[in-house]
């Protein structure tokens, strides 16, 4: 994707790492201090309701989605504190959740599908890693790993 008439790829912000939510959270500050002295108001402060959902909105755009929506905040927001409710409906039904680091997520998925495989033999360990594709006893030592008794 490029940015209109630039030539220069835009900045994807889909798929944030937790470590970069506080690196979004300034921009999105940047950007309502931009929108603040163009109006000739006063900045506007995030209050931490809306702090967490611009962090949990998936932001499939690019950072400009980001930029019209801090400058949507500050012409429509009025004074004080902007809240959750300002935010475009789209924003504020978002539910997705931080995303975890890969090796939690990963052990997350593990411990998922493995208690779903359980499930569906019935507790049988020995057709449970069969359809794993584990042996009884790689299945037993994966159930140790994971904490499933």
């Amino acid at each position: 994707m490029t940015a209109k008439g630039t030539g220069q790829k835009a900045k994807k912000v889909e798929g944030i790492d937790p470590h970069l939510l506080q690196d979004l959270l300034r921009l999105a500050r940047h950007f309502l201090r931009r929108a603040s002295e163009r109006g000739g108001r006063p900045t506007p402060t995030l209050a931490g309701d809306l702090a967490t959902a611009l962090t949990r909105y998936a932001w499939p755009g690019n950072v400009r989605e980001l930029e019209n929506e801090m400058t949507r905040l500050v012409v429509l927001g009025g004074d004080g504190p902007l809240r959750c409710e300002q935010l475009s409906p789209h924003i504020a039904a978002s539910r997705r959740a931080p995303l975890a680091p890969l090796r939690e997520a990963v052990l997350g998925f593990e411990r998922e599908h493995v208690g779903r495989m359980l499930a569906l033999h019935v507790g049988n360990r020995t057709r449970a890693a069969c359809a794993l594709g584990l042996t009884r006893q790689g299945l037993v030592a994966k159930l140790r790993r994971l904490g499933i008794s």
